[in-house]
């Protein structure tokens, strides 16, 4: 079976942009790891002068990169989402 030259650009195209520049193989975060669960790691983090909590949710190996990358993000900004009205329901 032979792949055009097309087909060949395609899927570099996907490779390059599956985690929109980052490779997640060299990902680190400076901090204390606080707890890791099947879909995510805690890490204790500083940033400036303040103390954080950073949620890195992992590629997962075994989903298409596609829609790994797709249901990750759509998690995160469900947290953001969360984070924001529960700020506004504190003012």
């Amino acid at each position: 079976m032979s792949t055009t030259t097309e087909e060949k650009q395609n899927n570099n195209n996907n490779n390059n942009n599956n985690n929109n520049g980052i490779n997640e193989s060299e990902f680190e975060i400076d901090g204390e790891l606080i707890a890791q669960g099947a879909e995510a790691k805690i890490y204790k983090s500083q940033y400036e002068t303040k103390t954080t909590v950073v949620k890195y949710r992992f590629p997962k190996k075994y989903r298409h990169s596609q829609l790994d990358l797709k249901l990750r993000k759509n998690r995160s900004k469900k947290v953001f989402i969360f984070i924001i009205y529960i700020g506004i329901l504190a003012l």
